[in-house]
């Protein structure tokens, strides 16, 4: 996945469709198959037994362990990341990163304290100078990674603020490399890449259709809200 410089959630337990019913991340567990990265937005792909890979970097360890209850180990598909030591690199991280060693509260947390916006702004410098490993996942693997990311994000601002209502994303932005427009290979498909250059020309956005009622024109009756997943 190709992303610019400027874009850019819960414990250790195995993440139900119950535990992501609020966000709109999705709550797809994926097959095997293409499948796993056809989906639009953040949807995280998940499975357990872990299937055999050699270039998914190592997991890191749980470390300190920061409010993660023993589960069955998860893993995202196709890969030996496992999701329990992703949530639990995202938490230290978000909790613990400190710009000035003498500071009593992390960067993070004060940002998370006095959040308004519906995103919470990230820098992957930051991600890197406290976790190498976890900014190499993210970078490979961003739609797994950012869903984790998104509902960690979400489980620390319910604790702080129980009333909060708003859905909150994590905005990536300064990644460590950005290369060029013409140097996009294939090699960066479903990868995170800052992209450097000026934009010229931008077309309109175009909506997705997220909810959709059908009313019949004779009688005028109208249809119970239908989801719309992916076009269909």
């Amino acid at each position: 996945m190709a992303s610019d410089s400027s874009r850019a959630n819960t414990h250790g337990a195995p993440l139900s469709p119950d535990s992501l019913a609020s966000s709109p991340i999705g709550n797809t567990f994926s097959s095997p198959g293409d499948s796993r990265r056809q989906k639009r937005g953040r949807r995280s792909s998940y499975t357990t037994p872990p299937p055999p890979s050699d270039d998914a970097p190592p997991s890191s360890d749980v470390g300190d362990g920061d409010d993660i209850d023993e589960a069955p180990p998860m893993y995202v598909w196709g890969t030996n990341i496992s999701v329990q030591d992703v949530n639990a690199a995202i938490l230290r991280f978000l909790r613990h990163f400190c710009e000035n060693p003498h500071q009593i509260e992390g960067k993070y947390m004060q940002a998370i304290n006095h959040v308004i916006e519906i995103e919470g702004d990230v820098d992957a410098q930051d991600v890197y100078d406290y976790d190498s490993d976890l900014y190499t996942k993210m970078v490979r693997y961003p739609l797994e990674v950012l869903a984790i990311f998104d509902i960690v994000l979400m489980d620390m601002v319910s604790r702080i603020h129980p009333l909060f209502e708003k859905h909150i994303q994590a905005r990536i932005f300064n990644l460590r490399s950005s290369i060029s427009m013409r140097n996009l290979n294939p090699s960066d498909i479903e990868k995170m890449v800052s992209i450097k250059g000026m934009i010229i020309r931008r077309s309109s956005i175009i909506p997705e259709i997220r909810e959709a009622v059908f009313r019949c024109l004779p009688c005028g009756y109208y249809s119970d809200p239908i989801v719309v997943d992916r076009g269909n």
